[in-house]
């Protein structure tokens, strides 16, 4: 794509920041079915984590950019968290249908941890932290006899 073609689709760089990050969330939330049709539910919520890690990894680069957006009063996130609260929620049925996990945890909840785990360790170097917790978290959801 040359660069009219990019600013005629983009006319600014934020924009531009907005579609990527826009686009990001699509992928990760376009996930789940591939992921639940080639894997056991437990196992489809567990790589997924992996990609919403990759996800927050990714955009840690853009917060400034992103930031920047929304102080404009634009809204870059969007539909993001619902997307991303509708990813969660798909995994987590197929999980309690499958009798995986525990009935009593919400969606929210494990949005809210994903969350929390993101800010403390969104950065490449704390990438095995984040591990650590995301499988403390998950190991935590398991039914247990």
């Amino acid at each position: 794509m040359g660069s009219a073609t990019l600013y005629r689709n983009f006319p600014t760089r934020e924009a531009l920041v907005e579609a990527v990050y826009r686009n990001e969330v699509a992928h990760l939330c376009d996930a789940v079915p591939a992921l639940l049709a080639r894997k056991s539910p437990d196992e489809a919520l567990r790589a997924w984590t992996r990609l919403f890690l990759d996800y927050v990894t990714a955009k840690y680069g853009m917060i400034d950019a992103l930031r920047a957006i929304a102080a404009t009063g634009s809204n870059p996130y969007g539909h993001s968290r619902e997307m991303i609260q509708a990813a969660i929620t798909s995994l987590m049925d197929a999980c309690t249908a499958a009798g995986v996990i525990r009935a009593d945890i919400r969606p929210a909840d494990i949005g809210a941890a994903l969350e929390g785990i993101a800010l403390t360790s969104a950065g490449a170097e704390h990438r095995e932290q984040a591990e650590r917790l995301l499988d403390l978290t998950l190991d935590g959801l398991t039914v247990r006899p």
